[in-house]
């Protein structure tokens, strides 16, 4: 199957879960319009291979602060988006689910269900 049609799919089946399994997702109004400028500064660049777009998202987050343990901050299980501070594992999660999110048209909560992965991106966000 074609990139473009596993992304249709993708974007298709990602409706129809949303519609179907409502969740929370916690993150910050700063998270949303780092996300924003992000997104802006990456939309010249949605024609590149994902590998280069990964790259160029990594660039773009190489001045993060680097912060450990940021998956285990919750007691249980909570879907978290923090594009303000990284540790190893989330700091390459995400860039991959940034990239991933500008291959199929953006939007923050298409990003937080790709960050889950799992296509939920109507997950209801609960703004810390």
């Amino acid at each position: 199957m074609s990139g473009k049609r596993m992304n249709v799919l993708f974007g298709m089946l990602t409706t129809v879960v949303l519609l179907i399994f409502p969740r929370e997702l916690l993150a910050e109004n700063a998270d949303s319009a780092i996300f924003a400028r992000y997104e802006q500064a990456m939309k010249a660049n949605i024609h590149l291979p994902m590998g280069e777009l990964v790259v160029k998202t990594a660039l773009y987050f190489a001045d993060a602060p680097y912060v450990a343990g940021t998956i285990d901050i919750h007691a249980t299980e909570q879907l978290t988006v923090n594009l303000r501070e990284f540790d190893c594992t989330t700091f390459v999660e995400s860039c991959i689910a940034l990239a991933r999110t500008i291959k199929l048209g953006g939007g923050f909560h298409l990003f937080s269900a790709t960050v889950a992965k799992h296509p939920l991106p109507q997950w209801k966000v609960v703004w810390l």
